[in-house]
């Protein structure tokens, strides 16, 4: 792995730590206000918002350490890891989204 690939790598996945904060806040609010959720749901919401960046935190950070250890080119596989999170998360929400709403007396 080269200084560029790592330098550009870090920087995806900060700005991509940022987007999915802004990313669970927003599609979090709008699925809370559409729709009546269990204590559970929203604890799951509000612990993604920041278990999402940390996963790309952590992921920059082990690609830093990689580079450090001299790892191979495969180690940018680990870009991966957030994006996959960040796809669990949308099908969640999207799933969440779609429960029929309980109707208040």
């Amino acid at each position: 792995m080269s200084m560029t690939v790592l330098v550009v790598g870090v920087a995806a996945q900060v700005v991509l730590a940022f987007m999915q904060f802004m990313l669970v806040v927003f599609s979090a609010a709008g699925t809370m206000n559409t729709r009546d959720l269990s204590r559970g749901h929203t604890n799951i919401l509000n612990t993604c918002m920041w278990l999402l960046p940390g996963i790309s935190g952590a992921t920059a950070a082990l690609l830093i350490m990689g580079y450090r250890l001299r790892a191979s080119w495969l180690s940018n596989a680990w870009h991966l890891v957030p994006v996959g999170c960040l796809a669990l998360y949308l099908v969640y929400v999207a799933r969440l989204g779609k429960q029929p709403r309980s109707r208040s007396s």
